[in-house]
C-alpha cells in the first residue's frame, strides 16, 4: 500500500469513527435526559432547579418605582424576572408562574441589549418549561388592546413579541 493511500484510509477511518462516536453519545444523552434539549449557560438557572414554568406574564414599567403599582411582589408566590434598561436580568424564583417586567430606559425605545435579553430569557423559560410552548401574555400598560394608548416603549415591546410570534 502506498503512503498516500494509507494516509487517506486513516483519515476516512478517523472521520467514520468520530461520526459513529458522536451518534452513540447523542443517543445516550437522549436516553438519559429524554425530552430536554441541550441547555447552555443560563443566568436564570431555572433548568437546573427542575421548575416547570406554567405561564409568563410580561409587563412594561417606565421605571423601577412603578413595580409596586404593577402588583409585582418579589416575596409573593410567583417568580419574578426583571429585564432592566441595560439588558440585565434580575431573577427571584418562587413558583411556576413568572411575572416578567421590562423596565424602560432614558430613551423612547427599548435598547438592543434589552430586546436580546428579553427574547433570550423567554427562550430559556420555554426550554425549561416542559411544554411545547409556554403561554405568554401581556399585562399592565403593554396589555392594552389599543396600541394608540401605549407609550412608545410599551408599543415597541408589544410589536416585538407579536412579530416574533410569542403573543398573538
Amino acid at each position: 500500500m502506498t503512503a498516500g493511500k494509507r494516509n487517506t484510509s486513516m483519515v476516512v477511518a478517523l472521520i467514520m469513527s468520530m461520526t459513529v462516536g458522536a451518534a452513540v453519545l447523542r443517543g445516550l444523552e437522549l436516553q438519559l435526559v429524554p425530552g430536554k434539549p441541550s441547555f447552555k449557560g443560563s443566568t436564570l438557572l431555572i433548568a437546573d432547579r427542575s421548575m416547570r414554568v406554567q405561564d409568563v406574564e410580561v409587563s412594561f414599567a417606565a421605571s423601577w418605582e412603578e413595580l409596586p403599582a404593577l402588583g409585582i411582589d418579589p416575596d409573593g408566590p410567583d417568580s419574578v424576572c426583571i429585564v432592566d434598561a441595560d439588558g440585565g436580568t434580575h431573577w427571584v424564583q418562587r413558583g411556576p408562574r413568572v411575572q416578567m417586567v421590562v423596565i424602560g430606559g432614558d430613551g423612547a425605545s427599548l435598547g438592543e441589549a434589552q430586546r436580546r435579553s428579553l427574547l433570550g430569557t423567554l427562550g430559556m423559560l420555554n426550554q425549561a418549561s416542559g411544554f411545547d410552548l409556554v403561554p405568554v401574555r401581556l399585562a399592565g400598560e403593554a396589555g392594552r388592546w389599543s396600541t394608540g394608548e401605549l407609550s412608545a416603549p410599551a408599543r415597541e415591546l408589544r410589536t416585538l413579541l407579536e412579530r416574533k410570534g410569542i403573543i398573538k
